[in-house]
């Protein structure tokens, strides 16, 4: 009797200690399961902290770049004026010494623009300009630097842009500007031809003036 009674007790005994083990190893499992949920659900909200952090400050950038460029706008096409332009393209120039990248310049001429004038008058003449500058703003990124450096003559610097880039928005505005029929406040369609040329920036040793100079040799063979 007292064997049988120790070889159950010993069963219950073994029992309970499976039973422990198995309570155990589920609750581990279990703590497991939570503590992968938890890291996954910080690992969701960091990431989507970090890139609602970016978008936030991608927004400050553009807001900053859209101060500037309000700041510096001339009154007629609302892009920036002449000086403020050489400005601030000779700092990008110096910061590409310091820090390394690249840019091209282009050189964007209306053929023919006197003819607008003298045809149309002037007034037609500030309406064709304005659109010519709208244009040129869909054709480039809020990063570029576009300004009107003459009557009819604009300059747009692409920033981190080489040749091959350059030249593919250079085509896409060629072709924008030339399948555009520009209206007047007369109602007259006017159509319009640009020449483009481009120059790449050379570095330390390169200077804006000679960029300058490369891009508006190249805008002289575009127009013969």
């Amino acid at each position: 009797m007292k064997a049988e009674r120790e070889r159950r007790e010993a069963i219950l005994k073994a029992e309970g200690e499976k039973r422990s083990t198995i309570l155990v190893a589920e609750g581990k499992k279990q703590s497991a399961i939570l503590d992968a949920e938890a890291e996954k659900q910080a690992a969701i909200l960091h990431a989507e902290a970090q890139k609602e952090r970016m978008i936030k400050e991608a927004e400050g950038q553009a807001q900053a770049v859209l101060k500037v460029q309000q700041a510096t706008a001339e009154g007629l096409t609302g892009i920036c004026k002449r000086r403020d332009w050489w400005t601030r393209t000779e700092e990008e120039g110096q910061r590409i010494c310091r820090y390394g990248g690249k840019c091209t310049l282009l050189m964007v001429d209306i053929d023919h623009f006197k003819r607008v004038n003298d045809r149309m008058g002037h007034a037609a003449g500030d309406v064709v300009l304005q659109q010519v500058a709208h244009l040129c703003r869909r054709a480039t990124r809020t990063t570029d630097l576009l300004g009107r450096v003459g009557g009819e003559e604009f300059a747009i610097l692409l920033l981190e842009a080489g040749v091959m880039e350059a030249k593919l928005v250079a085509e896409r505005l060629r072709q924008s500007i030339q399948h555009n029929l520009f209206k007047t406040e007369e109602g007259s369609p006017v159509s319009l031809q640009v020449s483009i040329g481009l120059a790449e920036y050379q570095g330390a040793k390169d200077s804006l003036s000679s960029l300058m100079v490369r891009a508006d040799k190249a805008l002289y063979r575009a127009k013969n």
